[in-house]
């Protein structure tokens, strides 16, 4: 029956079995005398890829036998491989016979799992390149702790980083608002910069004005600054052109009311808000009108700067405010590259006082309300930028014991330059508004062929401007001032017409001029008071661009480039980086140490338009297009990114038209001595007339920076869209009170000339 059996055989060529060696004496070619006769086992492996089935004993020695090969039929009776090759292979793994195409295939089915696994590489460092440039930090939010992501924010200084450990223990639990005092434990609160020491404060508050009181700068400023007090009904002429009234709903939603408010007066917050308590004597008004203290100013017209006097630690606190001015329909519209025919434009600085009530808290006072209290009267064009000298001043005795210094005020005119005013306020009983004209300054200076578009202190006598060329210049006002011929005395300062040429001994030349943008810079900023020596500038080519003044052509960075024209940057030192807004309308804060990464932080529903970070707490604001204005704290997402982000709206501001705009559907020619203009929307000699509404009392939202909540995808059917806003909506500026125990004072300044001043720390 057996032998009747035929065998099975596979058509495919035969394959020779691969045998391994499992004596390590068979490479030494030592015979040994007692074991002849016998063979050492050897490995034989059958291709399992052949359609073969297990031959008998006999059958498997002929066949081994055919291959040159000696097959033990005490191992290979039972099927399971093993022989006993004739000659010893070359190792202890190598193949007996003759490797052909089939041995690699062979091979990975014979050898167990772990001999034939890939054994790890050892890594093999590319040599750097001659052109190769390193940064020297990676992306700790893609690979690295707590401590990288502290490190690659402040460096490994031991001093540097027990300062930004003492900042993220003070204020990471404040997420929002601001508080007004720590608690037991020292969280919270306000207080100065750790890197900012009180050593520091003292040297800046007094060798920092030596060249002011001691060298005789406060001398020839006063000689160089020629002033002329004006009258009401002059004085009013370089007021902005304005609706006498503005009216908006505010109030209680959904029962708020109507106000109105007349120009340069002030509302009462809590007014309003206890209006209808006080007419239904529904609700006590102290319970209603908790945390209200706050007042509405009306300016009139577009609110184009906001900024607090620094070093007024008294219950006196002043607001300069910067409004647009339309220009004369005589005037040609220069390019924004060259400089604007000068004509009559102001300032203005309220004054609005605190009160200190029976729980030790320094807040708003609400029983006097703010005044204006100067009219800075000017025939430079409108002011562009404004910026108050931000370094700590020790107090002294004045020479005038009339007048108060406020301090030095730098400001950018549409003549294309950039001036120094020394501004002090009388101390009379009067309050109503002083017009004062300023027929000419201590300091002006403007760069040859353009004009400066924004500044930046970066100490008390560095003073840096940005230029429509793409140039930066940077000044020092002290030597500026005493290298200046002293002007003649001419008597008493009468009222003159403009000088549109000024004196060749009024320019003073920058020792520091600069490319740094292949266009007109929007604005800039220094990282004052800690690394004074950097500033920043955004430009119109996209670019925001970090450079070291010391060596500005190596030394600088660039951060990833922008589609949008956003000029909005603030220095935000308790973590040593800088704000700014993108294309998709999120606040992103940039250190100064990965100046290339950035990292979102909050988000806008309209495009940013202002942003204020504090300087004696971090919160920070950000006011939008869409009228909102919205308070965060950027530490908790910059130091615990799977933290939740959380964000609230202060309030929000709507505008909307009565009438359709005259001058889109006609215009007007006017006859300028041979030159025709025509009447745009920006030479109208009246605003728009509208109503506002302003609604607060939003609740705060957990934000979720990788997408939007429902309904407000910017993506609809494949097309990515974006809202535009009247501008009269827009809250175009915002600021916080840098004074320590006023710190929680915030203004917002909007497109209607309406700006809210309140106390938000809790």
């Amino acid at each position: 029956m057996a032998d009747s059996t035929p065998t099975r055989k596979s058509a495919r060529s035969r394959v020779p079995n691969k045998k391994y060696s499992v004596d390590a004496f068979k490479i030494l070619d030592i015979v040994d005398l007692d074991s002849e006769g016998t063979s050492d086992p050897v490995l034989e492996i059958d291709d399992l890829d052949q359609d073969e089935d297990f031959e008998s004993e006999a059958a498997a020695e002929d066949v081994g036998a055919e291959e040159g090969s000696l097959i033990s039929s005490e191992e290979g009776s039972d099927g399971s491989g093993i022989a006993t090759p004739n000659k010893a292979p070359e190792d202890d793994l190598s193949y007996a016979s003759e490797p052909d195409k089939y041995d690699s295939e062979a091979n990975s089915k014979a050898l167990p799992f772990s001999s034939f696994v890939k054994k790890p590489h050892p890594l093999k460092l590319r040599k750097p390149e001659k052109d190769t440039h390193y940064r020297g930090l990676g992306l700790p939010e893609n690979h690295g702790s707590k401590d990288a992501i502290m490190r690659s924010l402040v460096g490994t200084e031991p001093g540097a980083v027990i300062d930004f450990i003492r900042a993220r223990d003070k204020w990471i639990n404040d997420p929002l608002l601001p508080t007004r005092k720590c608690n037991t434990r020292g969280k919270g609160g306000m207080g100065f910069p750790f890197n900012y020491s009180e050593q520091s404060r003292r040297i800046e508050s007094t060798t920092g004005w030596v060249w002011y009181y001691e060298q005789g700068g406060r001398e020839l400023m006063d000689d160089a600054q020629r002033t002329l007090v004006l009258d009401h009904a002059i004085g009013s002429k370089y007021l902005p052109r304005a609706h006498k009234k503005s009216s908006f709903l505010m109030g209680r939603y959904p029962e708020q009311q109507m106000h109105t408010l007349a120009l340069q007066e002030s509302l009462s917050i809590r007014e309003v808000w206890t209006r209808k308590s006080v007419e239904t004597n529904a609700v006590p008004i102290k319970a209603a009108s908790k945390r209200r203290n706050g007042w509405i100013l009306n300016v009139g017209t577009k609110v184009r700067c906001l900024d607090w006097a620094p070093n007024h630690p008294d219950d006196t606190q002043y607001l300069s405010v910067a409004v647009t001015h339309a220009v004369p329909i005589s005037h040609v519209t220069p390019s924004p590259f060259e400089p604007e025919e000068p004509y009559s434009a102001s300032l203005q600085i309220w004054v609005i006082q605190a009160s200190v009530e029976t729980q030790s808290e320094e807040t708003v006072d609400m029983e006097q309300a703010p005044q204006l209290r100067q009219v800075i009267c000017t025939e430079w064009g409108a002011p562009k930028d404004m910026r108050w000298c931000p370094i700590a001043r020790q107090a002294r005795e004045s020479r005038d014991e009339d007048k108060i210094f406020i301090g030095l005020l730098a400001c950018v005119w549409s003549d294309g330059f950039i001036r120094v005013l020394d501004i002090r306020l009388d101390q009379s009983g009067d309050l109503s508004p002083a017009f004062v004209l300023y027929q000419s300054c201590s300091f002006e200076s403007k760069p040859p062929d353009t004009v400066c578009t924004s500044l930046a202190w970066l100490s008390g006598t560095q003073l840096a401007a940005g230029c429509a060329n793409g140039f930066a210049a940077i000044w020092d006002i002290a030597e500026s001032i005493q290298l200046r011929k002293k002007p003649p005395s001419a008597g008493p300062a009468v009222l003159q017409p403009p000088s549109t040429t000024p004196l060749p001994d009024r320019t003073q030349y920058p020792h520091f001029y600069h490319h740094l943008h292949s266009s007109y810079i929007l604005s800039v900023t220094s990282a004052y008071p800690t690394h004074s020596h950097f500033l920043v500038s955004t430009s119109v080519d996209g670019y925001i661009r970090l450079t070291d003044i010391r060596n500005p052509t190596v030394d600088f960075s660039l951060a990833p480039r922008s589609r949008l024209m956003l000029s909005p940057v603030d220095y935000f030192p308790h973590l040593q980086s800088f704000l700014n807004p993108d294309d998709n309308d999120f606040l992103r804060v940039i250190p100064i140490r990965r100046f290339f990464a950035v990292t979102g932080c909050a988000r806008s529903e309209g495009q940013v338009l202002s942003v204020a970070a504090g300087k004696v707490h971090a919160s920070v604001l950000i006011g939008s297009a869409d009228g909102s204005v919205l308070v965060m704290n950027p530490m908790r997402k910059m130091l615990h990114a799977k933290e939740t982000q959380y964000q609230q709206i202060w309030f929000k501001h709507e505008w909307v038209r009565k009438v359709p705009r005259v001058s889109q559907h006609t215009e007007k020619s006017v006859s300028t001595g041979g030159s025709t203009v025509l009447n745009s929307p920006d030479r109208e000699t009246e605003p728009r007339e509208g109503i506002s509404r302003i609604t607060e009392g939003y609740k705060v939202d957990s934000l979720d920076l990788l997408k939007r909540g429902k309904g407000q995808s910017k993506l609809k059917d494949a097309n990515i869209f974006a809202t535009i806003y009247e501008e009269e909506s827009g809250v175009t500026a915002v600021a916080w009170n840098p004074n320590l125990h006023y710190g929680g004072w915030a203004a917002a300044g909007m497109g209607d000339g309406l700006i809210r001043v309140e106390d938000l720390a809790l």
